[in-house]
């Protein structure tokens, strides 16, 4: 962590109203003049340090899809994720195991084989139902935070490093819940915080709209093409 910001104004390399490469003036002027060391490094000034779990909620609710068998789920399972990183459209009848739900305006950060980071932003509407393997969280940003800044958050190399550090087991290695939790991250200012997800907030919103329009598509694929090859549609 750099934080080029800073470093720019304590050498005098920026001025109030000036841009700087990759970050307009208004950004810069968000962050002050000075670092402080924390257990992290050096990090801006009036910045702090907290748990992963100050800035999250988990869910812990269950469902057990296999009990409403002619029920359509979102299913979120690791495979899904390696595949395309998108749900697959599955009946109750086929999930045979307990999974956890996944709600609205969540996030799924994957425990298992962590050297592999999977951190899974997803797009569930308020009328669906969806679940995910249980070898991910489901976690929720609390305020001010939100879940744009959280999800990247979850990708960084820092952040990464220290989830690799907790496993345990050999041959299917797990980061454990409530030491994930535990993990120490960045305390930003609220400015910063309100500025990044509102420059980020449309691209984001934009993207899952896009995700969402190909689970469209490709159901609709799956339906019309088996149709076609029996001639059960006219061609032309």
């Amino acid at each position: 962590m750099d934080f080029e910001p800073v470093r720019a104004k304590q050498e005098g390399r920026w001025r109030r109203g000036e841009t700087l490469p990759g970050m307009p003036a208004a950004l810069y002027d968000l962050f002050p003049a000075e670092l402080t060391a924390t257990e992290l490094g050096d990090v801006p000034a009036g910045w702090g340090v907290c748990a992963f779990g100050d800035i999250v909620s988990e869910s812990l609710d269950k469902e057990k899809p296999f009990e409403s068998p002619d029920t359509v789920f979102n299913h979120f399972s690791v495979p899904a994720y390696n595949a395309n990183k998108m749900p697959t459209q599955d009946k109750g009848s086929t999930i045979k195991s307990v999974k956890f739900i996944v709600k609205p305006d969540t996030f799924l950060l994957s425990r298992l084989n962590p050297q592999i980071p999977r951190v899974w932003l997803v797009d569930v509407a308020a009328d669906e139902r969806a679940v995910c393997s249980t070898e991910f969280m489901v976690l929720s940003a609390k305020a001010p935070f939100r879940r744009n800044y959280i999800y990247f958050l979850g990708q960084t190399e820092s952040f990464h490093t220290q989830v690799q550090s907790l496993v345990t087991g050999t041959i299917h290695q797990r980061s454990r819940a409530h030491e994930i939790l535990r993990i120490q991250t960045l305390l930003p200012d609220a400015s910063v915080l309100k500025a990044f997800d509102e420059l980020v907030a449309d691209f984001m919103s934009r993207s899952l709209s896009c995700k969402r329009e190909s689970v469209a598509l490709a159901a609709m694929r799956d339906t019309l093409l088996p149709r076609l090859l029996s001639g059960e549609v006219p061609v032309g």
